[in-house]
């Protein structure tokens, strides 16, 4: 867990449930997703980029991003999530703006060129419209972290679809043993011969 993200630890994602407060980031299986990120980070990160965390809750992956050397723009639609961001993140400083809105939206925000973008949508999914957004805005690399396997399925397939992209590494992590849930972390990267193409932006 980040060192900037006070104790008790606040929630694992207010996009999958209201926020409330957990003793341990090993109980709410935080340590376990994190575990895989240094192979995000390599794909992520570049010292002093501008990596934006959509449906960031409580800020965890902020937290991993920044400790990375990026600097986040991190959204949620939950003005809850998005305070105790704010507190979880204090050290942070200028290296980190937060605020509440809806993910669609606030991607059209965006500059036309992003770097390195984090998706941790609810169980819904991101859905086409945030996917093809995402594109538009061509990040060199996309985390996509995911609590139901058929909805990320969906997901990448929009944006396989838009020729520009590739799955480099899906890694599955049984959470909540005795239950359907499986909670999946998936780095997507741009194909070096993507060029500036961008697939339709709203």
């Amino acid at each position: 867990m980040s060192r900037r993200t006070r104790t008790p630890v606040e929630a694992a994602s207010s996009s999958r449930s209201s926020a409330t407060r957990v003793t341990s980031s090993k109980d709410s299986g935080q340590e376990t997703l994190l575990g895989p990120w240094p192979r995000c980070s390599t794909a992520l990160s570049r010292d002093g980029v501008k990596a934006p965390s959509t449906y960031c809750g409580v800020g965890l992956f902020a937290g991993a991003l920044l400790d990375a050397g990026c600097r986040v723009w991190g959204v949620d639609a939950n003005a809850s999530a998005i305070e105790l961001a704010k507190n979880n993140l204090v050290d942070a400083g200028d290296r980190v703006m937060l605020r509440t809105d809806r993910v669609e939206r606030a991607l059209r925000r965006l500059p036309r060129r992003t770097d390195s973008i984090v998706l941790d949508p609810p169980r819904t999914g991101a859905g086409r419209a945030v996917m093809e957004l995402v594109a538009s805005r061509a990040p060199r690399a996309i985390a996509y972290v995911a609590c139901d396997p058929a909805a990320l399925a969906r997901d990448l397939g929009t944006i396989g679809h838009t020729g520009y992209y590739s799955v480099t590494s899906i890694r599955a992590f049984d959470l909540f043993p005795m239950t359907a849930q499986v909670e999946c972390v998936a780095i997507i990267e741009r194909d070096p011969g993507a060029g500036k193409g961008r697939v339709r932006g709203r």
